[in-house]
């Protein structure tokens, strides 16, 4: 899921967000009641994101963990959350 409207320079395919309300907060929470139901389910062992960083070459635009200027989204601070509670 993005983190922002629009084309990215970076992104390999010329795929664009198909909102303007979106932003790195509301990615984080659209994704949060995706994870926990992929974590609940048995046959999943992990989640993988295939995108680390918006400021590297991708496939899809504004996907990073990472914005383009470095900083963590939040969904970087979810999935970590997340990982701390199931690996207890």
């Amino acid at each position: 899921a993005p983190s922002a409207p629009g084309a990215h320079a970076l992104a390999l395919t010329k795929a664009s967000t198909v909102s303007f309300d979106i932003s790195p907060t509301k990615q984080a929470d659209y994704l949060r009641p995706w994870l926990s139901m992929l974590l609940a389910k048995q046959c999943v062992h992990g989640i993988l994101w295939s995108q680390f960083a918006d400021s590297e070459a991708n496939r899809w635009p504004h996907g990073g963990l990472i914005d383009s200027s470095g900083a963590a989204k939040p969904l970087f601070a979810v999935m970590a959350e997340m990982r701390k509670q199931h690996l207890q």
